[in-house]
């Protein structure tokens, strides 16, 4: 017959074990957990409709109750109202892939934001230097 007091130890080391493993995945449990942000806001968006093909970084910022700033590009997840039009990656950075108006989403702990992108269907002005020279024929 087994003896229930080695078992009955047995049963609670186990679950120290358990719990201290359990602790260990949660960062020690001591540690803070991270703040919701208060808002977030999105940043590099084109002035210009882009054309197909063109790229533009965006930057995500999150902004806390303590009213710290952080910049979490990299950690937001990034959308597109048309992955036909155009098409956003990991790190923020967008890229037309066709005409038309487009709304680009980035959401971070909880916060959402978006904005409105426009991709043209043809070449458009993106750099006019002004000249003081006179041509004459």
């Amino acid at each position: 017959m087994a003896n229930t007091g080695f078992v009955s130890q047995l049963l609670k080391s186990c679950a120290v074990a358990g719990f201290m493993t359990i602790l260990a995945a949660c960062d020690g449990g001591d540690s803070p957990a991270t703040p919701q942000p208060a808002s977030l806001a999105i940043t590099g968006i084109p002035i210009l409709a882009m054309t197909p093909g063109q790229s533009a970084q965006l930057t995500a910022t999150a902004t806390y109750p303590d009213a710290s700033v952080e910049e979490v590009t990299a950690a937001a997840s990034w959308s597109t109202s048309d992955s036909t039009e155009l098409i956003a990656c990991c790190n923020g950075l967008v890229t037309a892939r066709a005409a038309g108006p487009v709304t680009v989403f980035a959401s971070n702990r909880g916060r959402n934001e978006n904005v409105a992108v426009c991709a043209s269907g043809r070449p458009i002005l993106t750099r006019f230097e002004r000249s003081s020279r006179i041509v004459s024929t």
